[in-house]
């Protein structure tokens, strides 16, 4: 974890990706191929290693900077490299495919976690969205001569998967959902009958795993529950030639009644984050609430100002 963590800070991330070392290393060169220029090959392995690590907060945001690139420069593809300071093109190569390939490969094995067994005719499936997405819809997912189509539609009080056997063909699924950190698991059911469940407490999330499943045709599947809570993703959208200045979240802890979230930022620096809660919180230290919608928390925090360019802050809320 100290290892991906270090991936978060803005030593090694940009606003718009990842890079091979970090800017304070006596060795960096925004300009230099493998000494500081941004790669989304990178920015892929890294939110790769967060979502194996856990850390599913950060490995969204690096899917989303690769994810952005599309909107500038050689429109609708993603550059090989880009400058380590500025975002610009580092001038090597406008449509990657390996670049291109590292948008996919995080969503495919980290957000949806899909690891399939096609020798077993068996899929496992550890769905890490997002906290603040009530609805979500994957078609078309392949292993051997399987595919299955599936679908989450959450609320505060339970998540419920559907999954659609398309091609009849009898195959088995592992399923291993990831809740909000701090969410209690009162009950799953598979096609209205309840089952044996256990849970496995992670640094940013509770994961359930469900006991293997025969799919012939159709599945739903329930998790009854209540509570959770968690910091949301941050999506940079800089424009060509911005410099890095966006917020970065660099990890979380749950302390009984209490969320931790270190974050990162430019020395003096204004920010905002979102916390999704399904508790109240009633008090938050080094922050304060500017709006809350329904159980999304937006909080403003100050940088401490500093010699330094980067400097952490520790924001905690209580419920």
């Amino acid at each position: 974890m100290k290892t991906t963590n270090s991936f978060s800070g803005n030593g090694y991330s940009t606003d718009w990706g990842v890079r091979i070392i970090p800017e304070e290393s006596k060795n960096f060169n925004p300009k230099a191929y493998h000494a500081g220029m941004v790669w989304p090959l990178f920015s892929g392995f890294a939110s790769l290693a967060k979502y194996k690590t856990g850390a599913y907060v950060s490995g969204y945001s690096h899917i989303m900077d690769n994810l952005m690139l599309y909107k500038n420069f050689g429109l609708g593809s993603a550059e090989e490299t880009l400058n380590g300071i500025v975002y610009n093109p580092a001038g090597v190569c406008s449509q990657q495919g390996w670049s291109e390939t590292m948008i996919l490969q995080p969503i495919f094995e980290g957000m949806i976690g899909y690891s399939p067994d096609a020798l077993s005719n068996q899929i496992t499936l550890s769905p890490r969205f997002p906290w603040n997405w009530d609805k979500v819809e994957v078609k078309q997912v392949r292993f051997g001569n399987h595919k299955i189509n599936f679908t989450m539609n959450r609320t505060t009080a339970s998540t419920t998967f559907q999954f659609v056997n398309v091609t009849k063909n009898r195959c088995s699924l592992l399923l291993f959902p990831s809740l909000p950190v701090g969410t209690t698991i009162q009950k799953v059911l598979v096609n209205k009958e309840e089952i044996k469940f256990s849970v496995i407490n992670k640094i940013e999330s509770v994961e359930v795993s469900i006991a293997e499943i025969n799919l012939s045709d159709k599945c739903i599947i329930e998790i009854h529950h209540e509570g959770g809570i968690g910091a949301l993703a941050i999506t940079n959208e800089p424009k060509p030639g911005d410099i890095n200045r966006g917020l970065k979240i660099i990890n979380q802890e749950l302390n009984k009644n209490d969320l931790t979230v270190i974050v990162e930022g430019l020395s003096g620096e204004h920010y905002e984050i979102e916390i999704y809660s399904n508790f109240k919180i009633k008090s938050i230290e080094n922050g304060e609430m500017i709006s809350k919608k329904e159980n999304i928390y937006k909080i403003k925090t100050i940088i401490p100002s500093s010699t330094n360019k980067y400097l952490k802050q520790k924001v905690v809320l209580s419920w």
